[in-house]
């Protein structure tokens, strides 16, 4: 006899939903900040391009970086997202849970 319910909580279900809207806000505005973060050394370099010592990187360094903070948000937001997935498992299906685990 397993003492976990047929059905996850309200709660969790909730958790679960709206996780998962603010994972994909969160993945769109971090793909936002991304594409603009673009080097101007090497290959994709068009014009104005710092060449090798790369001493002239400073006037570059909060643009490149700004897209770290929303996906480091993203990150702890696909945790909670996998954790409310996880307890919304039933005993019975534990197979999802390796599933679950795996994607982790």
């Amino acid at each position: 006899m397993t003492n976990i319910a047929p059905h996850p909580a309200k709660s969790t279900l909730q958790v679960g939903f709206f996780s998962a809207i603010f994972m994909a806000l969160m993945t769109i505005i971090t793909f936002g900040f991304a594409i603009t973060a673009i080097p101007i050394s090497g290959a994709n370099c068009m014009e104005n391009c710092i060449e090798y010592p790369y001493l002239n990187t400073i006037s570059q360094f909060p643009k490149d970086f700004q897209w770290m903070i929303p996906a480091i948000v993203m990150m702890l937001v696909y945790l909670v997202f996998m954790v409310s997935i996880h307890l919304m498992l039933l005993q019975n299906k534990r197979y999802l849970v390796k599933l679950d685990w795996l994607l982790r």
